[in-house]
């Protein structure tokens, strides 16, 4: 027996165990909003890191964008249903 939620589309068979029960996989991120979604130009954009009220440091997004990066790819599950 299954309930709604638990039926419907199914994950492909290589993610099949990684993949909770009423649970798909998506490509669109993200996928639900509490409201529109800003437009921002990335001239305007700076991400400030703070500890408490004091500034520790801010960078513009091209600034940001120049550090080193690393790639790790982690499941990201949002029961909705």
């Amino acid at each position: 027996m299954a309930t709604k939620g638990f039926t419907g589309r199914r994950p492909p068979p290589e993610l099949a165990d990684r993949i909770p029960p009423g649970q798909y996989v998506t490509d669109g991120f993200p996928v639900l909003s509490a409201g529109p979604t800003p437009r921002i130009t990335p001239a305007d954009w700076m991400f400030t890191l703070k500890v408490g009220p004091r500034q520790v440091k801010r960078w513009t997004f091209a600034e940001l964008a120049a550090l080193p990066q690393t790639r790790m790819t982690r499941d990201i599950h949002c029961v909705t249903k």
